[in-house]
């Protein structure tokens, strides 16, 4: 089916109207908003004094977060885990038929 160029451009024009009109007044969440929505804290408050903190850098490389958190007394090395708990294994396996109302078929899978 093709659209008349009328429609084509009526249709364009409702679209602009949308995106000017009724998202515009939609921001996006920042990451400091979606924090304060979900754990209710603002990231951003001193814990301190409760004064505003302003971010002055971000720090993404790996090498350069363990320098800072070990020169902090921070950083904790990943030990081994110690292993699983053994359980006591049954000695004896028994199997204990129950009428739960549905037939035993023995002769195994139909095909």
């Amino acid at each position: 089916m093709r659209i008349k160029k009328e429609d084509k451009d009526g249709r364009e024009a409702i679209a602009q109207y949308i995106m000017r009109n009724v998202f515009k007044n939609v921001p996006s969440l920042t990451w400091r908003e979606c924090i304060k929505k979900i754990w209710k804290d603002d990231p951003l408050i001193c814990p301190e004094c409760s004064s505003v903190m302003k971010i002055i850098s971000f720090i993404e490389k790996p090498q350069i977060i363990k320098k800072i958190l070990k020169y902090l007394n921070l950083w904790e090395e990943e030990s081994a885990r110690d292993p699983p708990v053994q359980s006591e294994t049954p000695v004896e396996i028994v199997y204990v038929p129950i009428d739960d109302g549905w037939e035993q078929q023995n002769a195994g899978f139909a095909g």
